[in-house]
């Protein structure tokens, strides 16, 4: 069988495994991915193995490595007009860059994907107008709103549970929403995270730890999961007065 395609099986196979929860299968796949990718002289198949690396990282808080890859996907697809790629690679920017408090890179990227969206008739994606909403929130602008307004107008299906769990972090009124998008959730992490959050807001240590064990299982970084979704950490106001 050509590389070509063993890389796109493997590539397809990475996608099924992370929803399954199989973070260290995802892994397996996505560098098999990449190494086929390359033998082939796949230049999308190298961009789609690198884009997938990055969500790899991403998911673990290895921000470091998940950065590399995704500014190697964003700096291949960029360069061979491959723009509906270009365009995760620098949502997965967006949201590194907001998690290692990078603001200014972060809202970059982040307008970057919006604005390809208008121009080059490509998807909308929640989450780089969430990433945009936590830029703004750092900031203390009054544009946050606006930008959960945006996010929820972009989402489609399973980023339902990613806008629900954002507009909890801002917004109190809007955590009920958080209890009725559980029941639709598969994904692990997605549920995990869902139910993060849902404790942080309602301040459930017991909920809170089941929640951090879970993602402890799956690979992810219980730390920066909880900085992630802690209303207290994407309060209101200037970035300074963010806890640690």
């Amino acid at each position: 069988m050509y590389p070509r395609v063993i890389g796109t099986l493997y590539g397809h196979l990475g996608a099924l495994q992370l929803r399954a929860g199989d973070w260290n299968g995802q892994l397996l796949s996505n560098l098999l991915d990449l190494g086929h990718s390359l033998d082939a002289r796949d230049l999308r198949g190298v961009t789609r193995a690198h884009v997938n690396l990055s969500v790899v990282y991403l998911n673990r808080g290895a921000l470091g490595v998940a950065r590399a890859h995704a500014l190697e996907a964003a700096s291949i697809a960029d360069r061979h007009g491959a723009w509906a790629l270009a365009q995760v690679a620098h949502n997965n920017l967006a949201l590194i860059a907001c998690d290692e408090r990078r603001y200014e890179d972060a809202e970059e990227h982040a307008l970057r994907v919006t604005k390809d969206a208008a121009t080059r008739e490509l998807a909308e994606f929640a989450e780089s107008w969430a990433v945009l909403a936590r830029v703004r929130a750092a900031r203390g602008e009054r544009s946050v709103d606006a930008a959960l307004d945006a996010m929820d107008a972009a989402a489609e299906g399973p980023e339902a549970a990613l806008c629900a769990r954002t507009r909890a972090v801002f917004q109190p009124s809007a955590r009920s929403a958080l209890v009725a998008v559980l029941p639709s959730i598969d994904d692990p992490y997605e549920r995990a995270t869902t139910l993060l959050t849902l404790s942080l807001c309602s301040g459930d240590p017991e909920a809170i730890d089941r929640a951090l064990s879970v993602l402890r299982r799956l690979g992810a970084d219980p730390a920066l999961e909880r900085r992630r979704w802690s209303p207290r950490d994407h309060s209101r106001g200037p970035a300074s007065a963010s806890a640690p």
